[in-house]
């Protein structure tokens, strides 16, 4: 289960790295109101991304011996 977790917060740490390097090339040829939208959508993002943060923290306690992550 745990290991679950891990390997779909790695999926998202990935996803949202490219979503942000999308954002950076594509500012100079978006609206205005697009790139409002991705701040939002960054900002949403890390409502749930600190909520994963302490989940993620609490498992690696736990689990202390079984657990590596980068």
């Amino acid at each position: 289960m745990d290991e679950m977790v891990f390997i779909v917060f790695r999926i998202l740490r990935l996803q949202y790295r490219m979503r942000e390097f999308v954002i950076v090339t594509s500012f100079k040829f978006s609206s205005p109101f697009r790139f409002k939208f991705f701040i939002n959508w960054k900002k949403l993002f890390f409502k749930f991304f600190k909520n994963f943060e302490t989940l993620r923290k609490a498992s690696y306690r736990r689990n202390r011996s079984k657990i590596s992550y980068v």
